[in-house]
């Protein structure tokens, strides 16, 4: 995969979340919407815990990775809620 795919598809999956109608409000609201994570610790205040109950004790040892990007970066950072890799 070419380097412009790849910056392509990553911006694609990045801005694929990004829409109208998650302002200040719906993020102070987050942990009423237990489905969604709105932020990196789900909620308002990063509670960082899941209400959901799909992944359980007993099912906890059949989870795998599910895909990876090789980075050809040692630096990242956070910047306005977007994350970036530097070469």
């Amino acid at each position: 995969m070419s380097r412009l795919a790849a910056l392509a598809l990553c911006a694609a999956a990045l801005l694929g979340g990004c829409g109208p109608g998650v302002g200040e409000g719906r993020l102070r609201q987050a942990a009423e919407e237990p489905a969604d994570w709105l932020t990196n610790g789900r909620t308002y205040s990063e509670q960082r815990y899941s209400p959901l109950a799909q992944i359980t004790a007993r099912n906890v040892v059949r989870l795998g990775l599910a895909w990876k990007a090789p980075l050809e970066s040692n630096d990242f950072g956070v910047k306005a809620g977007f994350s970036f890799f530097t070469r």
